[in-house]
């Protein structure tokens, strides 16, 4: 399997998109949330799959501390296996309960208007952030491991407000990228330009890349949605590079001297988060930690709940796995993302991999049918603009993180359109209408 593995992945993926796509047939030139998360995971598995097959051949090795005293390879292929299975239990869900209706018409008059304001709360929240956590005494992020450890030693109150606070200006940024495209499809590339200097400051100055890349993400699924001929081709064509540029922010931004560029596929977000499934299913198979199985599948229920409510801390399976098993690595600042496939691997594995793909890939189809479809808002395109852009957070955090993210982040900004709707209406703003010049008057002879 690990020699089929990194071959696989791209022909189940490439599949999958060929039956969504005739499925589709000529109806809308957008994103479809499916074929953005297929190609998520496609992504996922296959760098690390890559990673694993040129180290198992010799070349480089994978770089990462808790495999430093070597892996089983049959370890590692029940794991591709895992991911192999996840992604088509996903896409048979996706297909069986998605539906395409008629193109999409979209309203995008609304947009004129609130685009300034969001321009400017999304600016105001990112750059604030930052000086706000250097007040608090947090280091944003020169590093991967200070970013993690800005506010762990501040009051409980303090990490729930910054976090509310972090979350929302990213759905800020996302409902500023797409009204301003929806307010004038035409000048489109000044948003992109925007969006390339806040890039290159993200990587470069230590700001937030991730964010930078997923607003960037973002702004390609809105100009599918609203630019005429801006199809997916075209997004997929300008995702590649992006998503080349973002492994090498990230080689370079570990400030390593002695990285080659195998590290891009042998270290990295994604090579990390094969090694999380790989390790847990390793440390589960043996007994370890058998008492919290039952937890994880209560995860995304209780982080709905403040834990000032439950009586105690909940189990936020990242800070409890780096904590639990790499204690020197969380108390030196450090962290790992957790996975889905993470999740599974506490659970039945395999097994566990197909349910939670089925169960994502039905989801994910109900909401992109009510989101997407018909006579379609900017409000509406907002919300399946902010869903393609987080659902990889389904894959690196956990299975139902994104219903969690939709509570802290979607929810105030709806309310806060929603109340800037209900104030211009009330004081007889409407949206203002085109002003149209007046024609001349024509003179009839008689």
């Amino acid at each position: 399997m690990i020699y089929l593995f990194p071959l696989l992945m791209p022909l189940l993926g490439g599949y999958l998109l060929w039956q969504l796509q005739k499925r589709r047939g000529p109806r809308g030139q957008f994103l479809d949330l499916g074929q953005a998360f297929i190609l998520i995971v496609v992504v996922y598995a296959t760098v690390p799959g890559i990673g694993f097959l040129l180290a198992h051949l010799g070349y480089g090795e994978i770089v990462d501390s808790r495999l430093w005293s070597g892996y089983d390879v049959e370890l590692v292929e029940y794991v591709q296996w895992m991911y192999a299975g996840f992604m088509a239990a996903f896409g048979v869900s996706y297909l069986a309960v998605r539906r395409y209706g008629q193109a999409p018409t979209h309203l995008g008059d609304e947009a004129r208007g609130p685009h300034r304001r969001l321009i400017y709360l999304a600016l105001a929240l990112v750059l604030g952030q930052p000086l706000l956590m250097r007040l608090l005494g947090g280091d944003p992020g020169e590093d991967y491991i200070s970013s993690y450890a800005a506010l762990r030693d501040a009051p409980l109150v303090v990490q729930q407000l910054f976090g509310v606070a972090q979350q929302i200006t990213f759905s800020a940024l996302v409902a500023a990228v797409v009204y301003a495209v929806a307010a004038s499809p035409a000048k489109h590339l000044r948003v992109a330009l925007a969006l390339a200097v806040f890039l290159v400051y993200a990587s470069l100055a230590g700001g937030s890349r991730t964010a930078a890349f997923l607003a960037f993400f973002a702004y390609l699924v809105a100009a599918s949605v609203y630019v005429k001929g801006f199809t997916v081709s075209r997004v997929l064509a300008a995702a590649g590079p992006a998503l080349v540029l973002f492994m090498i922010a990230g080689l370079l931004r570990d400030n390593d001297p002695d990285a080659d560029m195998l590290r891009l596929v042998q270290s990295g977000e994604f090579t990390a988060l094969f090694v999380n499934t790989v390790d847990l299913k390793d440390r589960f198979d043996s007994g370890f930690a058998d008492e919290v199985r039952l937890l994880f599948y209560f995860v995304d229920l209780l982080r709905l709940i403040p834990s000032q409510l439950l009586g105690g801390e909940k189990l936020d399976p990242a800070r409890w796995y780096v904590e639990t098993f790499y204690f020197d690595y969380y108390d030196a600042g450090g962290g790992y993302a957790f996975g889905l496939l993470s999740e599974a691997a506490a659970g039945t594995g395999l097994p566990d991999a197909l349910v939670r793909g089925a169960l994502l890939g039905s989801i994910f189809a109900w909401l992109a049918n009510r989101l997407i479809e018909g006579r379609v808002s900017v409000r509406r395109v907002f919300v399946y603009t902010w869903l393609v852009v987080l659902a990889y957070q389904s894959f690196r955090d956990t299975t139902f993180s994104l219903i969690v993210r939709a509570v802290y982040q979607l929810l105030p900004l709806l309310a806060l359109l929603a109340l800037d709707s209900w104030v211009r209406a009330g004081s007889g703003a409407a949206w203002p209408a085109r002003r149209v010049r007046p024609r001349p008057m024509s003179t009839q002879r008689g």
